[in-house]
């Protein structure tokens, strides 16, 4: 069961933080990350094995797509979820999180076997369960009632606070999910990421074609088909730029190889196995990596390699079984 409530909670500065936490990084952030491990009543709390507080800086759905959430953060959900779904006793786990623009709190409680999930917004916005019109009608209301006016009022800052919305009505959903053991923490983070990682390759792509004036129209550029019928230039140039400016090669071993190593190519889903099988043979089709003298493609070669032997060979090795 989720509840929502409007409950302002201010954070009692206790210490002071140091300047490890303070000369990186955004402050605030940086200020309550501090105080999860050094004030004093929160390591109290969290010396109690049935209940717990933890910090998460950034948790939105453009953080989580392009993957700017940490491993060992994912590691540590993991084991939070582990003592609501591979145990009887009770346990409550608190979450100071950053979204959007926004912090809020999610109070995960299991008593008798009966898990609840709370959800404090200092914003008293009551929007779980709307759908996108009732969340843009909710906002519209919001702007009337602080005075202002809608039509002056600007694009960006209606477009951060729906974005916050949706965030907080994602997030509150996943955990309560994953509390109850419907979900497991690392695959649905991992969906997002792949998402994410498909989404900046094709526009990558994308950009490079209709700078060369290719029709959008009659250019398939899509990670979900193997074929594409871009020039063969134009798809090189965009490879190059996705690899140097947004997935290096070290950057996708890291982070998408790692990962899936760590979930098991078995347990990938179908779409995700389908969209990296296709992806890589339209790379390997539309692009001489042997053949190519620049460092980035050289150097990407190894990374090809990797996913060519476990999603095209293996593929292959499957139909001759």
């Amino acid at each position: 069961m989720i509840f929502q409530s409007g409950i302002f909670s201010k954070w009692v500065r206790e210490k002071s933080p140091s300047d490890n936490f303070s000369n990186y990084g955004i402050l605030e952030r940086e200020y309550i990350q501090c105080l999860c491990v050094s004030c004093n009543w929160i390591l109290k709390v969290n010396s109690n094995p049935r209940i717990g507080i933890s910090c998460i800086p950034d948790f939105s759905l453009n953080s989580l797509k392009y993957h700017s959430f940490p491993m060992n953060k994912i590691e540590q959900l993991e084991s939070i979820f582990i003592k609501f779904t591979d145990s009887n006793e009770d346990y409550v786990h608190a979450f100071i999180m950053g979204q959007t623009s926004h912090w809020l709190t999610i109070i995960i409680n299991r008593v008798n076997g009966f898990t609840e999930t709370l959800l404090m917004d200092s914003r008293n916005s009551f929007i779980l369960g709307l759908s996108l019109p009732e969340l843009n009608q909710y906002l519209l209301n919001r702007i009337r009632k602080s005075g202002k006016k809608e039509d002056t009022y600007p694009q960006w800052k209606k477009e951060i606070a729906l974005m916050s919305y949706m965030d907080t009505q994602h997030t509150i959903s996943l955990f309560h999910h994953c509390a109850i053991g419907k979900y497991k923490i690392r695959v649905r983070l991992f969906d997002f990421f792949v998402d994410g990682f498909f989404e900046l390759f094709e526009n990558s792509i994308k950009s490079f074609t209709n700078d060369n004036k290719i029709s959008a129209e009659s250019d398939i550029i899509s990670a979900e088909s193997s074929v594409i019928s871009v020039s063969r230039d134009s798809y090189l140039i965009g490879v190059i730029h996705w690899l140097e400016n947004f997935s290096p090669p070290a950057v996708i071993e890291k982070n998408v190889i790692r990962s899936i190593e760590l979930i098991g190519i078995q347990n990938l889903s179908d779409r995700h196995w389908s969209l990296f099988h296709n992806w890589i043979q339209q790379i390997t089709k539309n692009v001489e990596l042997e053949k190519s003298d620049v460092p980035v493609i050289k150097r990407f070669r190894e990374t090809h390699s990797w996913f060519v032997s476990n999603f095209v060979l293996t593929s292959i090795q499957y139909l001759f079984q």
